[in-house]
């Protein structure tokens, strides 16, 4: 046979070997990856936040070959904070659940829901991961009683003086007011005012004790 048709007729065949690899690459970057979403970025240890998932597999109680999806918190082997039912394919594999934020050191935290199949490997497209902002919980009011002397006839009366406890408490209110993390647009903002907050809160404790 001529050389050039030899070179025509290999790449006709490795022409056609390529399409059942291009289609399978096709059908595998068309497949959902699971996702999840938090009904708030931000959140105070102890409040309750919904996570909402879909691409999940489906799970039906009464069938032993499905399995929940499981809520845990910056690890796939954490504790289990909530468990999900996700609904059919059809459906969208999706669940909403409400989960109890765990009393955690205020910062950055990562939510994580995992699902296992019937061998216990992870079902395609799992673990899904989102962030969620866990912030410090609101001093309470510090209540300081404030005794007034009776006022002498012909003198001036003169402003109670502020005790420590009241400046502290002013100047923590000033921190969280200045350093407002839920006005940040992003994880890694609300990260920075969280940590500009906390700096400050500490200056002013360890002014207070001077």
């Amino acid at each position: 046979m001529h050389p050039l048709g030899k070179r025509v007729w290999l790449w006709l065949g490795l022409g056609l070997l390529a399409v059942p690899v291009t289609m399978a690459g096709v059908a595998y970057a068309c497949t959902a990856l699971a996702t999840i979403t938090t009904s708030s970025p931000s959140a105070v240890a102890g409040s309750v936040v919904t996570v909402a998932g879909k691409g999940f597999a489906p799970f039906d109680p009464a069938d032993i070959s499905t399995a929940p999806a499981l809520v845990h918190m910056d690890s796939i082997t954490g504790p289990v904070l909530a468990q999900a039912a996700p609904t059919s394919n059809n459906a969208g594999g999706t669940f909403s659940v409400d989960v109890t934020v765990p009393n955690v050191p205020a910062g950055d935290h990562v939510i994580v829901v995992t699902q296992n199949d019937v061998t216990g490997a992870p079902a395609y497209g799992t673990p899904a991961r989102t962030v969620l902002s866990v912030v410090p919980a609101p001093l309470a009011p510090i209540i300081v009683p404030v005794i007034t002397a009776p006022i002498a006839l012909g003198t001036v009366p003169v402003a109670p003086v502020q005790t420590a406890a009241q400046k502290l408490a002013k100047a923590i209110a000033k921190c969280k007011t200045t350093n407002n993390v839920s006005k940040a647009k992003t994880a890694a903002g609300r990260k920075r005012v969280a940590s500009r907050r906390a700096s400050c809160i500490a200056r002013a404790k360890r002014a207070a004790k001077a």
